[in-house]
């Protein structure tokens, strides 16, 4: 029974750690993509698109995260509780994975965010909705992972 039990546990995480290999897969890919065409108004929507749905799973994990980090900041919770063993493990399993992965994916914000700018961007309306809904969507994420890695820096060994 208590096997049954750890395998009940332990099939959440799976599945969440397949929605983080979906994250940066779509990094990789995204990041792939604008390194080798010129991107126009939709290939960004799309984009757009993309990361804000591989972000999805990682809101929920992430948002538990902070909550059990704003409770007790300490190694105890940053480093043994599961959402947050999960929320580190987002970006890469090594530093070096982590860093290059963080890159890209500040280098593909950095893309789309200078095509919005430009005139050469359009959309319709009910896509300019949509990809500022999935904007905020990705505004969000970045921004509870600046409060975590606010909080992980307050710890103390």
């Amino acid at each position: 029974m208590k096997t049954l039990s750890a395998l009940l546990l332990l099939i959440p995480s799976l599945s969440w750690g397949n929605d983080f290999d979906y994250l940066k897969k779509q990094i990789n890919y995204i990041y792939k993509d604008l390194n080798t065409k010129q991107i126009d108004s939709y290939d960004a929507y799309f984009y757009v698109e993309q990361l804000s749905d591989a972000f999805e799973p990682w809101m929920f994990i992430s948002e538990t995260c902070y909550k059990a980090l704003i409770k007790n900041t300490s190694n105890e919770v940053y480093n043994k509780i599961n959402a947050c063993l999960l929320y580190k493990t987002a970006f890469g399993y090594s530093s070096e994975e982590i860093i290059a992965n963080a890159n890209k994916f500040f280098y593909i914000l950095n893309i789309l965010g200078e095509h919005e700018k430009s005139e050469q961007f359009y959309l319709d309306k009910s896509d300019i909705d949509k990809f500022n809904e999935n904007s905020a969507n990705i505004v969000k994420a970045i921004t509870l992972m600046d409060k975590i890695e606010n909080l992980a820096m307050q710890i103390k060994d």
